[in-house]
């Protein structure tokens, strides 16, 4: 009987399968789903968790930072006037997702097909690099490219399926959407000339993690502040245009790609520039883009000659929309909570003019010596932390201690206390009440709350955080634990992710009534009412801190802690650790039990105050007197 191997990561995918004997597939997902989708059917099914683990994520991270590390400089050719960096850090950003997904699915390849040795690999219908954009997750299926290019480098016999759907004209709809979005900007610029002036404008990018509020809290010190987005969520269309007509605030919804033949053109040749340094840096160091045999160095420059160009071209476009906007209005403060693409231009052109500008990052950030660790949030700072914005805000003690560890710090820091993530709750609601509403009949039982980040593969950050099959894995652990304790409840703070549904996810989860799935509401609530969260990584360790409520770091492949073990410090017999951290499924049912039994069991204050920030109650005015 032939073994053929079919490689999956989308749920609509496994139509294909109907053109195949059952009995003779074996399938490998990226996607949960579809192994949930195939029980009961006979096809075996293999998921990433039996593929990836500790040297799965070891190993994406060193080919990433080889390739990223080399062809940086090549990007420092592109440049528009004050701005120098903008184009270069973004271009970075998504070129990381996209080396990230190539080389972990190379990767999950190869371990795949020694694992089942198939006669023959089916190839089911892709997308060409040479057609999708920077964005991954806005691209069709892409996994094929990878399984095509390994077959045949590996000499084992493949067969391609194709699709012969017709595929709608995106040119087309592309050119039709800058059209309007280009007419809508000028008559809003025409707009604000009128409501801006005799103001104190707060400017802001987007109005996304919670930046009206912030705005709103900067207004309380700032007398006639008017805020003003750049562009606008859909979801806050109706809210923001309410706004507008009472003069609350004011929006310009987006800002276009607008610039003259002769900028266009001069960006032409500063990218045939940056393009050719980065052919020879190939040609160079051509084993750096060999990856389990497998060179991938065509599949980047197709990558990068096509959505990558499309994304900076825009980028310099929309930098052009910006300098307009900022010739009409002169903002009092700028505030940012990222500074990706026009964002981190909108810094680096308020620190060349002295405009006071603070980036407000909504993620957490702690320092660490672990060596990929420190590559990836050194990576994810440059984007959200240390950046050409003239401050940056420090938000708990963690940030303070990420920003001393910085060899090259760009920006002057102030402890604002946390302004976007990690708030202590301000709920009013007293916190039994809260635990019997939430809670309802678990309300008496020690509440375990758990709450995780998990990326998918083309948004994945190898080594900080879970995947999708990690983290189902992870959850069904702790199920396991707490099911084994009496008068311990564990509450999983879900939202959809990866084209996860809470349907999916409950059908992914073993069963017991030690645990409920908690998909709506304020997490806050949540948090709030529980005993202790529970998380591999993700900016709610930080904010569970911030309100005094332990923390429990799980990884049973012993490779990652949020906040890092050299911090831990012993406490005293009695007291419960402000921190905690287990890598295997023995200490994580004995930590679950000691949980239980200390009833009164309590922090010392000594050690939360390790975690919580001095705040300077006159940052606002610092950031205001540059």
């Amino acid at each position: 009987m032939t073994t053929k191997i079919v490689f999956i990561e989308f749920l609509d995918e496994l139509k294909y399968l109907e053109e195949l004997e059952e009995d003779e597939i074996v399938v490998v997902t990226t996607q949960p789903t579809v192994k949930v989708k195939l029980k009961g059917r006979k096809i075996r099914c293999i998921d990433t968790q039996e593929l990836f683990g500790r040297q799965g994520h070891q190993e994406v991270v060193e080919a990433t930072a080889a390739i990223v590390n080399g062809i940086r400089p090549c990007f420092s050719v592109l440049s528009q006037g004050s701005v120098k960096y903008a184009h270069e850090r973004t271009a970075i950003f998504y070129l990381r997702f996209f080396l990230n997904y190539l080389f972990s699915h190379i990767y999950l390849i190869h371990a795949a097909v020694k694992e089942v040795n198939p006669d023959e690999i089916i190839v089911l219908p892709f997308e060409s690099y040479k057609q999708v954009g920077a964005r991954l997750n806005k691209a069709g299926s892409l996994l094929g490219n990878i399984v095509e290019l390994y077959s045949k480098a590996n000499n084992i016999k493949s067969v391609r399926i194709y699709d012969k759907s017709v595929k709608r004209d995106k040119k087309l709809r592309y050119f039709l959407y800058q059209r309007l979005e280009t007419s809508v900007f000028k008559l809003m610029l025409f707009w604000l000339r009128r409501v801006g002036s005799n103001k104190e404008i707060l400017l802001a990018p987007n109005d996304t993690c919670g930046m009206p509020v912030l705005l709103k809290l900067a207004s309380k010190e700032i007398k006639r502040s008017f805020p003003i987005y750049l562009s606008i969520q859909r979801g806050s269309i109706r809210v923001r245009v309410m706004e507008m007509i009472s003069g609350k605030s004011f929006s310009l919804v987006s800002l276009p790609t607008i610039s003259t033949k002769r900028e266009r053109s001069h960006f032409e040749k500063l990218w045939s520039t940056c393009m050719d340094d980065i052919q020879l840096y190939l040609k160079i160091h051509a084993t750096n883009f060999d990856f389990h045999g497998i060179d991938v160095s065509q599949y980047i420059i197709d990558y990068m000659a096509h959505g990558l160009a499309s994304e900076l071209k825009d980028l310099n476009g929309k930098i052009c929309s910006l300098f307009q906007v900022l010739h009409e209005i002169h903002p009092t403060v700028v505030f940012s909570q990222h500074a990706l693409g026009v964002s981190y231009a909108l810094g680096e052109i308020c620190r060349e003019r002295k405009i006071p500008a603070i980036l407000v990052s909504h993620g957490s950030h702690v320092p660490h010596q672990q060596k990929f660790s420190e590559i990836e949030w050194n990576e994810h700072a440059r984007t959200l932390f240390n950046t050409h914005f003239p401050f940056v805000a420090i938000q708990t003690s963690w940030a303070g201690r990420f920003f001393e560890a910085q060899k090259k710090a760009l920006s002057v820091p102030v402890n604002t206390g946390p302004l976007l993530f990690a708030q202590k709750s301000r709920l009013k609601e007293n916190r039994e009440q809260l635990r019997k509403r939430i809670y309802k009949q678990y309300a008496n039982d020690k509440i375990l709350i758990h709450a995780g980040t998990p990326k998918s593969w083309r948004s994945f950050r190898p080594w900080i955080y879970e995947t999708l099959d990690e983290y189902i894995h992870n959850i069904n652990k702790i199920i396991q634990a707490v099911d084994k304790v009496r008068g311990v409840y564990l509450a999983i703070r879900f939202r959809p992710v990866g084209g996860i549904t809470s349907n999916d996810f409950k059908k992914m989860l073993m069963k017991s009534d030690c645990y409920g799935i908690y998909d709506k509401g304020s997490f806050d609530e949540h948090l709030l009412s529980a005993d202790m969260l529970i998380s591999y990584s993700s900016t709610t360790l930080e904010e569970a801190l911030q309100n005094k409520i332990p923390v429990l770091q799980f990884d049973p492949d012993n490779k990652y802690w949020h906040i890092p073990s050299n911090f831990f410090r012993n406490s005293n017999i009695g007291n419960l650790p402000a921190v905690q951290c287990v890598s295997n499924y023995q200490e994580l049912c004995k930590v679950i039990k000691n949980f239980e039994k200390k009833i009164d069991a309590k922090v010392d204050e000594s050690e939360w105050k390790e975690h919580i920030l001095d705040v300077d109650d006159r940052w606002l005015q610092k950031v205001r007197s540059i």
